[in-house]
């Protein structure tokens, strides 16, 4: 029998300890889960092997476009990316349209264009990958066009102006397709342009201007993507900057910049400074229109990811040089504004869409996920869910989209991953 006089101090004890588990049950121990919907299938057969690493989205108002590669053969779109067979029977007054029918993008192409590139070089190209076209209303995902090619990035603005750019099988260069209406209708844009550029990211469209930059270029299109013109050249502007000396960019021709924009058109233009000092990050920050230099800033420590938010606001993760301190920032007009700070606790993996933002925050492990639905002003712990080659971020808000393996039809599953 315990003295009375104990009895106070261990009800007290009791009581901390049960706000203490209580408030561990809500924060951390049992974080909202995620609510996985019941399993749909496409109800195309995707030719295999289905190369799901390159599954990349776009937002097109309230749907998403979507298009993920394949190492199957389409005889179809061989033939037509060869001898342009299909284009009578899939072109209706120069236009392909979404639908049951899966068109095939390539017929838009002149028919001239792979004849006159394989002699020029005077040998036969190996086709490149089968890419399907998909659409999601966040309840159905439906495959809607196919290409032989590769998508090589695609980007709608809030009028239903979308450009997808692609490398096609025996066409040089880039090729840019254009839809008016959210993607259900698309024309042939411009052909063989953009010489040399592979690896391209579509920073903003604005009904005929598209912005795009390749690893140290940003480029300008103001006619639908017709013509293009360099706005700066990052290196160059390095180099030549009074800021800045070259020596001051380690391994300058080794250096890949990374591209983002924010809601007032300023353009970012991000690279990694490593060496055996202490690492910094370089940016640059240029204007949209011209290309002209406006500032230049080396900030110790490292800058991860440039994603955008809601209303084409951008955020970066900044980890300090001294003590890994990690903060999430906006940047917004050349100004840092910080949202989130979490010391020597970790954060990785940012995505962000027009609803909300994700981040992994440690916790000590680095494997929690937060949420944020107001723009990183407050945050709700989640479960952690690893992002793995089949899962994306929807960009419409719907969640997370999680491709599945065959069912007995031979039909890929799928399923949405709601907050």
């Amino acid at each position: 029998m315990l003295p009375r006089w104990i009895r106070p101090c261990l009800y007290a004890a009791l009581l901390c300890y049960g706000v203490f588990v209580f408030a561990w049950y809500l924060m951390v121990g049992y974080a909202r889960p995620w609510h996985e919907e019941p399993e749909q299938a496409l109800t195309v057969a995707l030719q295999a092997p289905v190369e799901w690493d390159t599954l990349q989205t776009t937002a097109a108002n309230g749907d998403s476009l979507w298009s993920v590669a394949s190492r199957g053969r389409d005889g179809e779109v061989e033939a037509c990316s060869e001898a342009g067979e299909c284009r009578a029977t899939c072109l209706t007054q120069g236009e392909v349209a979404t639908g049951e029918d899966l068109p095939t993008l390539n017929c838009l192409v002149a028919s001239q264009a792979e004849e006159v590139y394989r002699t020029s070089l005077g040998f036969d190209f190996e086709p490149l990958n089968l890419t399907y076209l998909m659409r999601a209303d966040g309840k159905r995902v439906d495959v809607v066009g196919r290409l032989g090619g590769e998508v090589s990035g695609m980007h709608c603005d809030t009028r239903g102006h979308c450009y997808l750019f692609a490398e096609l099988t025996g066409v040089p260069d880039q090729t840019v397709f254009a839809s008016d209406d959210n993607g259900v209708h698309w024309r042939l844009a411009a052909q063989s342009v953009l010489d040399g550029i592979g690896m391209i990211q579509l920073l903003h469209v604005d009904k005929q201007r598209i912005w795009l930059a390749d690893s140290g270029s940003l480029y300008l299109s103001e006619n639908g993507g017709q013509d293009w013109r360099e706005l700066a050249d990052a290196h160059q502007l390095l180099t030549g900057s009074s800021q800045l000396s070259s020596a001051t960019l380690r391994d300058d021709s080794l250096a890949r910049f990374r591209w983002g924009m924010d809601e007032t058109g300023r353009v970012y233009a991000m690279v990694e400074n490593r060496g055996s000092d202490t690492d910094s990050v370089l940016l640059l920050q240029l204007n949209a229109q011209t290309g002209e230099l406006i500032d230049i800033e080396q900030r110790p420590g490292q800058l991860q990811e440039l994603v955008n938010g809601a209303g084409d606001q951008l955020y970066a993760i900044h980890r300090a040089a001294e003590l890994e301190r990690y903060t999430l920032y906006r940047l917004s007009a050349g100004e840092w504004l910080p949202l989130k700070a979490s010391g020597r606790s970790p954060q990785s993996s940012l995505r962000g869409n027009d609803n909300l933002l994700l981040i992994n925050a440690g916790r000590g492990d680095g494997r929690h996920m937060e949420l944020s639905r107001d723009g990183g002003k407050s945050w709700v712990a989640m479960e952690t869910i690893p992002y793995g080659e089949r899962r994306v971020l929807d960009p419409t808000g719907a969640g997370i989209l999680e491709f599945r393996y065959l069912n007995d039809a031979g039909y890929y599953r799928y399923r949405w991953i709601r907050p």
